[in-house]
């Protein structure tokens, strides 16, 4: 694993979807321990997330969030008790734009929400591991009414960051739907930061690759190390190998091209040259 780097900026490369396929976990492990990868969000409701934490054991220095969860997964509460967040067959709504519609229209019960995040709090923290973060699946915690949820849980478990977008750094790589996520990921983060603040609560200064979801390509991620600020930078990405679940491999994400680039030796040596404090949110 590469040794800490201490700097004037402090750099937090996060790895999402750890425990919901065995070859992601295996893929995130690799990323850990052989590149620059040094925070997890774990899903508790994933069907690997027993495998995940057995890895985390043998990854020292490696902070792990709750990846919090509302679509796409089962709930880690029976289905019953969750009548607003799930379809016929159980599982949770299959995107945020369904999620969406639902609390739009007064769809969805907000206690219901606040009951499931919970338990996938405790869960995790039931495990022994102290959450040093919380973010989301699909950023439904962006949502004005579920952010107003996280951080009133946030304050409950002592939990002092949330993945938030602040400032958005992009990378090299343009896409339209790129653009379009971006855009709406600025806007809502504008409208919300204050309420993050006021809560004692913290987020990163500036975040990248927001947009690049599973296309974290090498030339990417130099772009975005070659803007670090001082203060706190967040890289979001999504390192693996191919799953075997097939849910998960019509995502089109390219997860080895991102487990590559996070491992590759220029780009350690790019992070070591640019002396920033490479971390995670256990400061």
């Amino acid at each position: 694993m590469l040794e800490a780097v201490i700097g004037e900026k402090y750099l937090v490369v996060n790895a999402d979807d750890f425990g919901i396929d065995t070859r992601i976990n295996s893929g995130i492990a690799h990323a850990c321990r052989a590149g620059i990868v040094r925070s997890v969000s774990v899903v508790a409701g994933g069907q690997k997330f027993n495998e995940a934490l057995d890895l985390i054991k043998d990854l020292p220095g490696i902070g792990v969030g709750v990846h919090l969860c509302l679509v796409a997964e089962k709930p880690v509460l029976p289905s019953v008790n969750l009548p607003s967040l799930v379809g016929k067959d159980g599982c949770l709504h299959p995107s945020y734009r369904h999620f969406l519609l639902r609390l739009c229209t007064g769809r969805i019960d907000l206690r219901e929400v606040e009951l499931e995040l919970e338990s996938q709090i405790t869960k995790v923290m039931a495990k022994g591991i102290r959450p040093t973060h919380l973010d989301s699946h699909q950023y439904v915690h962006l949502f004005p009414d579920i952010l107003d949820v996280v951080v009133r849980l946030a304050v409950k478990y002592g939990i002092k960051w949330i993945r938030y977008p602040g400032r958005l750094n992009g990378g090299a790589r343009f896409t339209c739907r790129g653009a379009l996520k971006k855009s709406w990921l600025l806007f809502s983060a504008q409208a919300q930061m204050q309420k993050i603040n006021k809560n004692g609560v913290h987020f990163p200064d500036f975040s990248y690759a927001v947009e690049q979801s599973g296309h974290l390509e090498k030339r990417v991620l130099k772009a975005c190390l070659g803007r670090l600020n001082e203060g706190v930078n967040d890289i979001t990405c999504h390192p693996g190998f191919s799953p075997d679940n097939m849910a998960y491999a019509r995502w089109g994400y390219r997860w080895e091209g991102e487990s590559a680039a996070l491992t590759d030796p220029d780009i350690i040596q790019m992070v070591i040259a640019s002396k920033v404090t490479l971390g995670n949110y256990a400061c």
